[in-house]
């Protein structure tokens, strides 16, 4: 973790067109996609069935999603991000599809709202009951708020990838 931490750079978050640093509402750090590489492409066949599935239920959706990796992030201890909404990356991004790596860490549930629906992704307590190779995902549109509780201890790594229709 401490190599991967020397080669990340404090995470930024948009807002509007900008990209801002402000750790008093994000504290974490980041690689950009071309800094990263990982060898699980969910752009493929029965992840990508499922995952259509799971976000575009209606019978009459035709279109295909196209999955691309965004950032890979670390939430040390004491890292968190507040409550949020995902910044359009272009017109077709109905969005994010989150990762969390099998890495050891209390904290940073992932709470998703969308009008009187609430959610709490705890993916540490997932991944402990989990093989040593799982992930946890989770994937949600860009309308719904968001934020990542305070991690308490560890490191919480994520891979975040931009969702696509095409």
């Amino acid at each position: 973790i401490d190599l991967l931490l020397s080669k990340s750079d404090p995470a930024t978050f948009g807002r509007g067109p900008n990209d801002v640093l402000d750790e008093t509402y994000r504290k974490a750090w980041k690689l950009d996609e071309d800094s990263f590489c990982w060898r699980f492409n969910p752009d493929s066949g029965e992840f990508v069935s499922r995952l259509t599935q799971g976000l575009c239920p209606w019978d009459t959706f035709e279109k295909g999603i196209r999955i691309e990796p965004y950032k890979l992030n670390v939430y040390g201890q004491g890292g968190f991000f507040k409550t949020h909404k995902d910044t359009p990356r272009a017109e077709n991004m109905f969005g994010s599809l989150v990762f969390t790596l099998p890495t050891q860490h209390e904290g940073g549930n992932l709470n998703l709202r969308h009008r009187t629906r609430q959610l709490s992704f705890d993916a540490a307590a997932l991944l402990q009951s989990a093989s040593p190779t799982s992930v946890a995902y989770v994937a949600f549109y860009s309308d719904v708020d968001h934020e990542v509780l305070e991690v308490t201890s560890g490191h919480r790594i994520t891979i975040t990838f931009n969702l696509y229709f095409d």
